[in-house]
């Protein structure tokens, strides 16, 4: 079965102080990067594609090549997850690996991973950046469909992120959905953001998009989708208009410095 698309529908997932509502989302082939502070709702979306969590309304499922419609909850077994509450057994990490993608697919990862020298302890005994990896190499190793990433880089030292980067830009033929607070060099095919439960934007990267009118300290500014990925912590939105093409194409290249200022941005 070959999956075309993830789409969400009318989500609605309430909790006592906060509200999940996205009215549609659509993730197709390629990454598909979601960003938003702690707290947005990004998890909560992740979860609820990945069916652990069941939203209070809306509808999540897949359509394949032929344009049949299925849930989510009944593919769960072409799905690779990772996220903070994956639990493992505790076992060495050799025997963990070999179990979930085979000897020969278990070897290749510990290598693309960096796990080759790790083989032989236990999985609890390990930082919380190398369980992130054991966590990756069976999601991305065991061929799934549909790969959900919870903050894959966060935990990771600075040695692993570009080649974490460089592997998820390769998996063309599956459906990558991540969440991060950075755009990093993904080349992502869709940039959604989320911020206080609300869907802020949601489409390409490459194609018309949005430019942001924020309040910062009381002073309006236009900011692209690149200073706001810097800004949306201490920053709320307020509304969107439409962006400009070469503003898009600054974050399509990942060009923007770090430390530029936003105000100066053309």
């Amino acid at each position: 079965m070959e999956i075309e698309q993830v789409v969400v529908e009318g989500l609605e997932k309430r909790y006592k102080y906060f509200t999940l509502k996205i009215p549609r989302l659509v993730f197709r082939k390629g990454v598909n990067l979601i960003l938003g502070p702690n707290g947005s709702g990004k998890s909560t979306l992740l979860k609820s594609i990945a069916g652990f969590i069941r939203p209070d309304r809306g509808e999540i499922y897949t359509v394949t090549e032929k344009g049949e419609k299925i849930s989510t909850v009944s593919i769960v077994k072409l799905m690779g997850y990772v996220g903070e509450d994956v639990v493992l057994p505790n076992m060495r990490v050799g025997d963990i690996l070999a179990d979930f993608l085979g000897d020969e697919k278990a070897r290749e990862m510990s290598l693309e991973l960096g796990l080759e020298g790790y083989l032989h302890k236990k999985y609890l005994e390990l930082s919380a950046g190398y369980r992130k990896r054991v966590q990756l190499a069976i999601a991305l190793g065991k061929d799934a469909k549909i790969v959900l990433l919870d903050e894959p880089f966060a935990n990771l030292d600075i040695l692993m992120i570009e080649p974490l980067e460089k592997i998820l830009t390769q998996l063309r033929d599956r459906i990558v959905i991540v969440t991060s607070h950075q755009l990093y060099n993904l080349e992502p095919s869709t940039v959604t953001i989320i911020d206080q439960g609300q869907l802020i934007y949601h489409g390409g990267v490459g194609k018309a998009s949005v430019e942001v009118v924020i309040d910062v300290s009381g002073e309006e500014r236009m900011l692209s989708l690149e200073d706001l990925n810097k800004l949306i912590k201490p920053i709320r939105i307020k509304k969107f208009i439409t962006l400009q093409e070469k503003l898009l194409e600054m974050i399509r290249k990942n060009v923007a410095t770090p430390n530029a200022n936003p105000s100066q941005q053309k």
